[in-house]
């Protein structure tokens, strides 16, 4: 079993944040909280990778994607 097949294809999340500008510089910090869980409830089994096994991850738990995004440019005037 694939990895993949136990994510989630698309995570919805909530962006909040701030920008502050000051002579086309640019700072920006910005937080996204997931609103749909990243992995499917499958919980343990054992995983393959060549020849090997192991027991493998547990994904019972519920677990969403968090970002935390800092930007610092410079705006320029086409």
């Amino acid at each position: 079993k694939d990895f993949n097949d136990n994510t989630s294809g698309v995570v919805i999340g909530i962006p909040v944040g701030v920008a502050y500008e000051y002579k086309g510089c640019v700072l920006d910090a910005r937080f996204v909280l997931a609103l749909n869980d990243t992995y499917k409830d499958i919980g343990s089994e054992y995983v393959q990778e060549g020849k090997n096994f192991w027991r493998g991850y547990n994904l019972n738990e519920k677990s969403k994607n968090r970002n935390f995004q800092i930007t610092l440019g410079y705006r320029f005037r086409l």
